[in-house]
């Protein structure tokens, strides 16, 4: 015997993972119509945005200077010494953070985008194999049961701050 979804339970779901209201009503909404699960688009998401330095954050470039000067030779050990010279410099550290931000949310768009778009590969050669491949929804199995879409569409919803990458208002 199947289940009935609850759209009010899916909504509750996707907004636990970011999701404005009106959108995850939406999403949960197309789930139950569909029958294609909305949810994991979102849980991708969320894990993605949760890699990003937050809003405000000052510590991430505390540690990434201590571990530069701790490993001067480690892979990325030039950020710590080039945020320690921004930072002699006077420059605030609200303004390097947002700056990291930006970078980091097109990463993800990048990424996204690329999940979806196998010909976006700029191959050495025209003579070499290309590859393809998909970001798939596994069922409890480990089985695939559909390929995750559109994510590139959603990043910017799922945004922490609810601005959407949008400048802080002064």
């Amino acid at each position: 015997m199947s289940k009935k979804k609850d759209p009010a339970i899916i909504s509750q779901h996707l907004q636990a993972l970011g999701v404005p209201q009106p959108e995850a009503d939406s999403a949960a909404k197309m789930e139950i119509e569909s029958g294609i699960s909305q949810y994991p688009h979102y849980a991708f998401l969320h894990g993605a945005w949760s890699t990003v330095v937050r809003e405000g954050d000052r510590e991430w470039m505390d540690f990434i200077i201590e571990r530069a000067s701790e490993n001067p030779t480690e892979p990325g050990a030039g950020a710590g010494f080039a945020l320690k010279r921004l930072l002699a410099a006077g420059v605030d550290p609200a303004d390097i953070t947002e700056l990291v931000r930006v970078m980091q949310w097109e990463v993800i768009q990048s990424i996204c985008y690329q999940l979806e778009d196998f010909d976006s590969v700029d191959y050495p050669n025209e003579d070499m194999p290309h590859a393809k491949w998909a970001l798939m929804e596994l069922n409890d199995k480990d089985k695939p049961v559909g390929q995750i879409t559109g994510l590139h569409e959603l990043v910017l919803l799922t945004e922490p701050s609810k601005r959407e990458m949008r400048p802080k208002p002064e």
